[in-house]
């Protein structure tokens, strides 16, 4: 257990941390900052986008237009 609990305290320094992240997404009014790998690992929507031939990695930032309901506090749970 204490090891889980280590591994959460450590990791969760580079939640929407703009220092480690390499890609942000902007939904709406909020900016998030992120990892392209954790993403891709998380939504298969997005690991097509970030590694397909036209993300390129001058490409920082992601723009999520989402119907006002969706645009709730997704990433900060």
């Amino acid at each position: 257990l204490n090891a889980t609990c280590e591994h959460i305290e450590l990791t969760s320094k580079f939640f929407n941390n703009i220092q480690f992240s390499d890609v942000r997404l902007r939904i709406g009014t909020n900016v998030y900052y992120a990892h392209k790998f954790i993403l891709a690992k998380s939504s298969d929507v997005l690991a097509t986008l970030l590694y397909s031939q036209h993300w390129t990695s001058n490409d920082s930032e992601i723009v999520l237009e989402e119907q006002d309901e969706c645009q709730g506090d997704v990433f900060e749970k």
